[in-house]
């Protein structure tokens, strides 16, 4: 009983570790050495069904991220550059108002 209380992670902990294995593995770290890791920074065991379960699952999140970083990135920039041309609507229109107004004043 003893044994399955420090295998057992809580669902914090899980994301603890999903967070733990995408920092090493961006770092080039090998999944062997991050099994061997894993323990020392968590104070528990944990099996490799487990970790490649959570590395199956820091993937699929990993992709969710970076839809969603393309999907905002994308569309900001396509807002960005929509507040550009009403920026230049405005000031296009302002100067031609101007230039009209200052044309048709009556020279004394």
């Amino acid at each position: 009983m003893e044994d399955k209380k420090l295998n057992y992670y809580s669902k914090a902990e899980k994301q603890l570790l999903i967070s733990l294995i995408n920092g090493y593995s961006l770092f080039g770290v090998t999944e062997s050495e991050i099994i061997q890791m894993l323990p020392t920074k968590m104070g528990k065991k944990i099996s490799e069904t487990l970790f490649y379960k959570l590395k199956k699952e820091s993937i699929k999140i990993k992709g969710e991220t970076e839809q969603w970083l393309d999907y905002y990135a994308e569309y900001q920039f396509v807002e960005f550059y929509r507040k550009r041309m009403e920026e230049l609507k405005y000031v296009q229109k302002n100067l031609l108002k101007a230039s009209i107004q200052k044309t048709e004043k009556p020279k004394n």
